[in-house]
Parts: structure tokens; sequence; C-alpha cells
């Protein structure tokens, strides 16, 4: 908003005393050197609480150098600095998390992030029992400086009234100003404040049904809760509860690999004979590390199986002696001990009879490794399984080269409302809306990731109860040489999409709003100035300026404000002044620049003045000279260059309102270097102004 004239005792109402001295300072600057003010800095608002506002103003000054009057805005930027502290809170929370490999070490430096960030007084994350009620595991950070201590005493819910258990199991944040005015905690306030705990959030961890923990933040005094402090808590105990889980899985992991063997002895595939009827066995060399065999001398049969493991000797001898009853053939695997150890070994082999002497043939091969691939591959998958199920905000879904079911993660069931047995073997097409499988998204979905390796997309799917959810995600195939099948993952981004297409909503009414009050605005300065008896050209210039901006408006409109390409905004601005002018007498050019927002305004305003002075006095008027307007992009800014040829000598004779816009308001708002020259030939204006912050 702009400020004109503020009252006497503006600072001691809207602005905290701590700020009151960088105020003056900056006002004190403004008076004495620099041409502008900017600040920011907190408010009071009128219900009495701290927000943040950025506020710009300049000086409009007499002739005589006396102050007549200031310009300037008041933007609200409250949002922008609690998102920011946010951001750069929850950066330096994941660098301090991420490295940690042990539950408590997670659970204790989040509970000492979060203390610190918020000066709260003591900071608790707690694994609960849902069954009992009682705090187990749980880690704990105070603040000395507020004379808090530790809590010695393990609470148990079971401490508390029905309706504040209720209220803790329903999962939602449980947020305190004052326990002693709070009148679920009113009774227990007197146990509270024994452990200096007056003011306090509490967000319970409900998963899959069951209270699993929750993070509490505690203050020795009453205090005011804001919004985006309780949020900040919920996100941190979900984040928190997610890094624990995933720290519990790798321990899991790493205890299981560590106690696998990873080396076994290797032998090699070995030709035998075993001869009938004296069951003994011949081998061409040993199986490396076997001490029952020393080379190619006959071993009997019972020594062979002396060297297995005593789980597989009865299931071995059983399968020799069906083979040599039937004739037939067998094919059997079983551990030979092998020093230490032990090596899974295959065996086949078959029934013989030759020259009236009847034994069996067969080979034995060594298959510890395929064994120990087959191992890893189940540890793999469980592994996998344990990661994917540590996704709890990631639907993670395997499926055939058909498009069934096999693999579904607990953030599937989470999300989509099916639990794993209801989904394995099911079609893919129970995630799609009926619209979207009458179009057949599920098939080009698959085909577009097996054609390009991946199928990113995001749409509305279908939970089991019907209600639909905004995804994104993306679609990969599992090859092994051939399509092996398709790995779909996606994430809930309801909440995001809906906030989205309210912001596009609220946007377009702003747009529309601002687009009315412009023409408002218009009208009302039209009526007022006609019937204060102001000159028709006054008048005039007045609604032009209006018009110049709301020209502007409407080319931000039609991007989405994300900016406006300059060439238009060149074009848009410059029209009016063109009727009656010899196309060949404007010459515009430049390389292709998208402004911000900001600068497309505020160069709108400057063209403008700049033109409107070219038909009155320069070389779009009676004079029939000729502009030429020009751009280049330099290392770091671009350079915007107005020159007016045969119009004569221009002089100025006063420091009119364009001179001003380009020379103060301009070069305050963009930074800008600004170079005006009167004299022989025509107006000379070049502007130089930084890509940062004006060109996207």
């Amino acid at each position: 908003m702009g400020v004109a004239c503020p009252r006497s005792n503006w600072l001691n109402e809207m602005i905290p005393a701590a700020e009151h001295k960088a105020i003056r300072d900056k006002i004190a600057a403004s008076l004495s050197s620099d041409p502008s003010m900017e600040l920011d800095h907190p408010f009071i608002a009128a219900d009495k609480s701290i927000g943040w506002v950025r506020t710009r103003a300049v000086p409009i000054k007499a002739a005589d150098n006396r102050i007549i009057e200031w310009f300037g805005t008041m933007t609200d930027i409250t949002e922008l600095k609690e998102e920011d502290e946010r951001q750069r809170f929850l950066l330096a929370w994941s660098d301090r998390i991420n490295p940690l490999a042990t539950p408590q070490c997670v659970m204790q430096a989040s509970a000492e992030t979060l203390g610190q960030f918020l000066n709260a007084g003591r900071v608790r994350y707690i694994e609960m029992d849902d069954d009992t009620m009682v705090y187990a595991r749980s880690a704990e950070w105070v603040n000395r400086d507020l004379e808090v201590e530790p809590i010695e005493l393990r609470f148990t819910l079971a401490q508390f009234n029905p309706t504040m258990v209720a209220k803790v199991k329903s999962g939602r944040a449980l947020v305190t100003s004052d326990v002693r005015e709070d009148p679920d905690l009113r009774p227990q306030a007197e146990l509270f404040e024994a452990n200096k705990v007056r003011a306090g959030i509490l967000v319970p961890l409900v998963k899959d049904g069951r209270l699993s923990g929750a993070l509490s933040v505690h203050m020795p005094h009453p205090r005011h809760w804001r919004a985006i402090e309780v949020r900040l808590v919920e996100e941190v105990a979900e984040r928190t509860w997610s890094a624990v889980q995933r720290a519990k899985a790798e321990a899991k992991l790493m205890e299981a690999t560590a106690s696998m063997k990873l080396a076994f002895d290797v032998v090699n595939m070995v030709p035998w004979q075993l001869l009938l009827p004296e069951r003994m066995v011949v081998q061409p060399r040993s199986l490396k590390g076997n001490a029952a065999f020393s080379g190619s001398d006959p071993v009997p049969l019972a020594q062979l199986v002396t060297s297995l493991h005593p789980m597989d000797r009865d299931a071995f001898l059983g399968t020799v002696d069906s083979c040599i009853e039937t004739r037939g053939a067998f094919d059997m695997e079983y551990r030979l001990l092998a020093g230490d150890g032990v090596s899974w070994i295959r065996t086949t082999g078959r029934f013989e009879d030759a020259d009236g002497r009847h034994y069996l043939v067969g080979v034995s091969q060594n298959i510890t490794e395929r064994k120990l691939a087959e191992e890893q591959r189940r540890l793999d998958a469980e592994r996998l399984k344990l990661i994917f199920d540590a996704a709890h905000d990631y639907a993670v879904i395997a499926m055939d080269h058909d498009g069934r079911i096999t693999s579904w993660n607990s953030g599937a069931e989470r999300i989509l409302g099916y639990s794993e047995e209801e989904a394995l073997g099911s079609p893919d097409e129970m995630l799609f809306t009926p619209e979207d499988i009458s179009l057949g998204l599920p098939s080009m979905e698959k085909a577009l990731a097996l054609d390009a390796g991946r199928a990113e997309n995001e749409r509305w799917h279908l939970r089991k109860d019907g209600t639909r959810f905004w995804a994104s995600g993306q679609m990969v195939t599992l090859q092994n040489g051939s399509n092996d099948g398709y790995l779909k993952i996606f994430r809930d981004l309801t909440e995001k999409k809906q906030a989205e297409e309210r912001l596009a909503l609220l946007v377009d009414e702003l747009n529309h709003r601002v687009k009315n009050t412009l023409s408002t605005v218009q009208s009302i300065c039209r009526q007022t100035l006609r019937m204060g008896g102001v000159p028709d050209d006054v008048q005039r210039r007045i609604v032009d300026r209006i018009q110049a901006l709301s020209s502007s408006h409407d080319l931000l409109t039609r991007e989405h404000w994300a900016g406006a390409p300059l060439v238009e905004l060149v074009e848009k601005v410059l029209a009016p002044f063109r009727g009656g002018v010899a196309p060949e007498r404007i010459d515009i050019s430049g390389p292709p620049l998208l402004l911000t927002p900001k600068a497309a305004l505020a160069l709108t305003i400057a063209l403008h003045e700049l033109g409107s002075n070219a038909l009155r006095y320069g070389s779009l008027g009676p004079a029939a000279g000729s502009l030429t307007l020009e751009w280049r992009v330099l290392d770091d800014s671009f350079e915007l260059e107005w020159r007016e040829v045969g119009t004569g000598t221009i002089t100025r004779e006063r420091r009119g309102f364009g001179s001003r816009i380009l020379e103060d308001a301009l070069a305050h708002e963009l930074d800008a270097e600004v170079t005006l020259n009167f004299g022989r030939g025509g107006l000379h204006c070049k502007l130089k102004i930084p890509l940062e912050g004006n060109v996207r």
C-alpha cells in the first residue's frame, strides 16, 4: 500500500520497540543522502500478533529540496519469512539426521535440533506401547537456560482422563498455551508444572491404527504457538518416525548380512561310479576339502556318507537305494562337510547294466555359489521389502508383464486402502479411474515404459473406498533380457494439487478484480478531474498512465504472472502513440527477454512517460523525427536505449513527473542506472538494468 502521511504515533503502534532504531536510521539515511528506503522488519498486526513486512519508500521533494510527500509500499512477507525459516530448519535437520545409523541417535538429534530452533524448554521423542499405553524408549533434550530438567518419571496415558486419551489416539496434534486454562489438562496441571510444563505441543504418531509414539514440545511458561510452529512439529514428528524406522531396518539388515558366510570352498564337477553290489565309489579325483576321498582309489559308500551333513545322510542313502531298486535315475542336492564349513553339492546319476556288471554312474557338481546367490536374492528381496515398507509416503508396486500385481508395500496399503493380500494378483486397472481405463491409459503407460524405459505421470487414481487422489510418480520396466514386469512408484499429492487449484482460482479472481479496479480508478479519476475543472490535457495524461498499467497487467495475466516478454511490452506501451506516425519513423529491436512482473510494471510506467514526452515535444510529435528503441544483453545486465533524432533542440525547463519516475523510482525499484540527455537532435535516454531479479 502507498504511504503518504503516516500518523505521528505510527512507529509505536505498528512497530515492535526493538525495531524502532533501525526504522529511524533508515528514515534519517533517506533524508540525508540515500534517495530511497527499503527495510524488512516486524510489525504489530491489528490482533496484536507479530508479522513481517517489506517497506519501500522514496521521498518526493519540491524544487527547494523540501520533502512534500513520501511514495512507498508496504508488503506483507510474513508467510515468506516463516517458509524460509521452515526450509532452512528442515535442511539443517536433514543434514544432521541423515548420517546417523542408530534409532536412538536419530531420536536424540531430532529432539535437540527442534528444541534449539524453537527455543523450547524440553523436547521428547517417545516410542509407545499402544496396548499398555506406557511411554517406552525415548529421547529427551532440555533447555538448561530455562532451568528445565529431564523428566525421570515414566509417564503412562492411563494417568490422564479418557477424553485426553481419546484425543491422543486420534492422531491429531494437541496444542495448549497454558495447562491451567486447558479443560483437558487442568486436572493434571500440578503434575505438569512440577515437571516445568506450562505450555506444549503433542503430536501422536498413529501407525496402522496403533499409537506407536509421540513427539512433545514443552515450555515452562505460557506460550502462544504459531500455526507454522505446530505444522513444523508435526512434520518433524513424521520425518523422525520415518528416519527411526529406516535406522531400525538398516540395523537388522546389517546384522543379517554379518551373520552369513560369504566364502565357501569351490569344487569342480566330478564324475563318479558306484560299483554294485560292493557299494564302492570310484572317483578320478576328490572333492576339495573332503577327507573321505584320497583320489581315484575306491571308497566305501558308507565312508562317503560320513562326509555329508548329518541331516542329509538318510535322504542321500534313501535316494541311492531307490535308484538301485527301480533301476532308474536320480537328482539330489545335499551338504558336504568341508573343513569348518559346508559346500552344497548337486549329484545326478542313473542305473547302468553293462557286461554283466551293475553300477550307478553320475556326476557331482559344486553348486555353493548358486545356493549363495539364491540366498542373497532372498535376502535382497527381504531388504527391498523392508526399504519399500519403510517408504511409508510412497506406494511401491511391482507387476508382471501382464500388469498383475506381484508386490505391494505398506505405503501402497496406506495410500490406496487395499491390504497386500487383497492386492496381490489383481490387475493394475484397480489403480485407475473408470474414465482412464476407458481411454486405455493402463496399457498405454506400460507400453511407454517398455519403449522408453520409464513412464512419468501425474493423474487422478482410485482408492479402495472409491475416493480419488492425485498422484505423481513413474513406472519403470524390470528387465533381464526380456520384459520381466514393471515397477510403479507414486506419491499422494492430493493436498498439493488442491492447493494449486485453489491458488489458480484465487489468482484468476485477483486478476479479474484488479482489472475491474483499474477500470474503476480510470472512471473515478476522469469524473473527479473533470468536475474539479482540471485541464483536459492533465486529465488525459493521468488516465493514459492508468491505461498503460492496465495493458501491462493484461500481458502479465495472460502469462499467469510468470513474466512478460519485453518486445510485447514495448509494443503495447507504444501502441497509443503510433497514431498518425509512419511505421518507418519507429525502429524497435532487441533479443527476447522475459521480464519479472516487478520489472514489467516499472518499465511500463517509464516507457509510457518517454512515449508521452516524445508525442508532446519530441520525435512522435509535429517535429516528425524518428525514434529508435533497442536493447542488448551485457554480462550481468541488459541495456535499453531510447534515442530520438530530428526533433530539434530539447531542453529540460523543470524536473517533471516523468523525470522523477525515471531517475528516482525506476532507479530504486530495478536498481537501474539511468542517463537522460536533453540537447540538439532530441532526447537520449539509456537504462542499464541488472539481470538478477528483473529477468527470468
